[in-house]
């Protein structure tokens, strides 16, 4: 079994929309059903709290794993992971990450790690 591990870090977003719970929340949400994923649970999402740097923190635990999200005001960025061990568009995701939050291409640095099964694992020297 393998699964896909897209981790994506965007700059210079929209601080309105990172900002706004219930939009990320509902990114979130339909991002699950653009990607052809199913829910487990609801999608999660926090405010930062006292002391931290603002932002929201969201959430959703899919059939094949997770889909996570944390904003940051002060420096007008997120991360966004998204964790399957079912195939899925990636194109797709960047494209609804440019369009929901206003980010230029150029903005988004991603990469996808391709997690594999014991029979693949890398042995450690301990």
């Amino acid at each position: 079994m393998t699964g896909k591990h897209l981790l994506i870090d965007a700059f210079d977003c929209d601080l309105e929309k990172i900002n706004n719970k219930k939009r990320v929340r509902a990114f979130l949400d339909n991002l699950v059903t653009e990607i052809g994923m199913k829910r487990l649970s609801k999608v999660y999402a926090y405010r930062a709290v006292k002391g931290e740097p603002d932002g929201v923190t969201a959430f959703v635990v899919i059939t094949t794993s997770h889909i996570s999200i944390h904003t940051f005001v002060p420096t007008e960025h997120f991360w966004l992971d998204v964790f399957s061990c079912r195939d899925f568009n990636e194109k797709k995701v960047l494209k609804l990450v440019m369009g929901e939050f206003d980010v230029k291409e150029e903005n988004i640095n991603y990469q996808i790690v391709k997690r594999k099964s014991k029979n693949g694992r890398n042995k450690l020297n301990v």
